[in-house]
């Protein structure tokens, strides 16, 4: 932000209430309001545009937010701060979020409040999201959960397009499902946006989903598509505000049914490492003091063992050259019939990850503790929301500027509790001239060490655990090229084998049950 910024304010966008008319009010606690699954009511959110960012630190504060030393009066003129004319815009160029569902509250929240005592806006009809529970009675039937925003087709965001042959979350899907079944998750969440890009019921997750017990997935439809996150008029506008939505309902409804949740994506694997086989393991191993458990992220390398020539002509990719009167493939794509995890257990970090690997980090997180989660970070945490007389009750010190603190929040042991794999897609364009740029030789010319995009593992490396990491090994294959990252044995030699035994028994019967994969866990590899 630039120098007039409001530091103090970004946050409080998070928070906001919808006027609910008292006669709907008992309707919509009760959760009659849904019939069938179907939601029969519907709100729109207009946003109002002002200029937060740059009114004072303290505007918005109530009693409580700040030190008793400073002065906060409570009452915020808005005609003041902004003029009369800066308030509201006219609803077409808003941009409104239509036709939201109100959707049934999940059975274990708590019942909505359809008054707030304590409100001072006026409005005493006010009817507040069901968050999970504050007391300390036990509720969870889960461990661990994980909430996924997907579409059955996807495009990567930048000036090129994924190559057509990785662009299906139904393949990526069936692997992601089949793994974090094996490694000790209970329950997926997903979110399936499939129906915001097109009117055809086919086209959903739901073939995918079916295959699978639905004591371990749930699908929700959820066709938001919301608004453009990328520079005007930018050809891949993106839509990551409806994922943003999606997290956010994702832990209301369900938050309260679970210890631990994650919102994950289907290219991100957790791998449990030291003494643990499974994730449900290693979470039962953390102290009760922790609430967040953050993962270091690094992109993965995709090993050119599961690659294969790429030929398009395409005026985007340039991937097919003419030599010798023979057509040439210049680019690299994965092999049909690859794991995805096989693919991407290529790691160009050894363990454990470099600090600068924490700013895209993932979090599996106590929602009891953790009221609201945004994609990376934990934004909204019982510790943010304690006022100085909650802190002088308990006789600790407070501090207006808040952030979590270890042991609280966290990150893993990346060699003793489990490390992650972002196994984000290499398009077919990205590896573009790989046999120059990954040669051996043209590293050892003094060019640029980052154009080569694929990887071609060190032997025996293991993810380089006990290696010295301002010493990285070097070497060559047997064809020159340049080994440049680690793969993980317990993939190689644990994980993929039982993947494919779950996707050999899907292709066979179109489906997995619980006994299927009892019998896949129990067997010895």
């Amino acid at each position: 932000g630039g120098p007039h910024d409001n530091q103090a304010f970004w946050n409080a966008a998070l928070h906001f209430r919808c006027p609910v008319p008292p006669q709907l009010q008992t309707l919509i606690k009760s959760g009659h309001s849904v019939v069938e699954d179907v939601p029969s009511l519907y709100v729109d959110v207009v946003p109002i545009r002002t200029d937060p960012r740059f009114g004072t630190a303290n505007a918005f504060f109530k009693k409580g937010m700040l030190d008793p030393k400073e002065k906060v009066d409570g009452k915020f003129d808005a005609n003041k701060a902004w003029g009369e004319g800066n308030i509201m815009p006219l609803v077409e160029a808003s941009g409104r979020w239509a036709n939201i569902p109100i959707c049934r509250p999940h059975p274990q929240t708590n019942e909505a409040s359809d008054v707030d005592p304590g409100s001072t806006s006026g409005n005493n009809n006010a009817l507040e999201l069901p968050l999970p529970a504050t007391d300390d009675k036990p509720r969870e039937k889960h461990t661990a959960v994980a909430c996924l925003w997907a579409s059955s087709t996807y495009t990567v965001r930048g000036k090129n397009p994924a190559d057509s042959s990785d662009t299906s979350t139904n393949n990526r899907l069936k692997e992601w499902l089949l793994y974090n079944k094996m490694v000790g998750l209970d329950h997926v969440y997903i979110y399936d946006n499939s129906l915001a890009h097109t009117d055809d019921p086919a086209s959903s997750l739901k073939s995918v989903t079916d295959m699978f017990p639905p004591s371990f997935v749930t699908r929700i439809e959820w066709p938001s598509r919301v608004c453009n996150n990328n520079i005007p008029a930018h050809e891949n506008t993106g839509e990551r505000s409806s994922q943003y939505m999606a997290e956010a309902s994702c832990r209301v409804r369900y938050g309260n049914s679970t210890e631990w949740m994650i919102a994950f994506d289907t290219d991100e694997f957790l791998v449990p490492m030291g003494k643990f086989d499974s994730l449900k393991d290693m979470l039962g191993a953390v102290k009760d003091e922790t609430q967040i458990l953050s993962f270091k992220s690094t992109k993965a390398f995709v090993n050119s063992e599961f690659m294969e020539p790429y030929n398009d002509n395409s005026k985007e990719q340039h991937c097919t050259i003419e030599k010798g009167g023979k057509k040439e493939s210049l680019c690299l794509q994965k092999k049909a019939d690859a794991l995805y995890l096989e693919t991407y257990n290529c790691d160009r970090e050894a363990l454990p990850k470099p600090q600068w690997a924490e700013r895209a980090k993932k979090q599996l997180f106590r929602p009891q503790y953790v009221l609201n989660h945004y994609v990376h970070y934990s934004t909204a945490t019982k510790g943010f929301l304690e006022t100085w007389e909650d802190a002088k009750s308990k006789g600790r010190g407070w501090n207006q500027q808040f952030s979590e603190r270890k042991p609280v929040e966290r990150f893993a042991n990346d060699v003793k509790e489990a490390f992650m794999i972002h196994a984000k897609t290499t398009k077919a364009s990205d590896t573009k001239n790989w046999r120059k740029f990954c040669d051996a030789k043209y590293k050892n010319s003094g060019q640029p060490k980052d154009k080569c995009t694929v990887g071609f593992p060190y032997p025996h490396s293991d993810m380089g655990i006990g290696l010295n990491p301002k010493k990285p090994p070097v070497g060559e294959t047997e064809n020159g090229m340049n080994l440049n990252c680690y793969s993980s044995d317990r993939v190689t030699n644990i994980w993929i084998p039982r993947v494919k035994k779950g996707l050999d028994i899907l292709s066979r019967n179109n489906r997995i049950t619980v006994e299927d994969f009892s019998m896949i866990m129990s067997k010895s590899l």
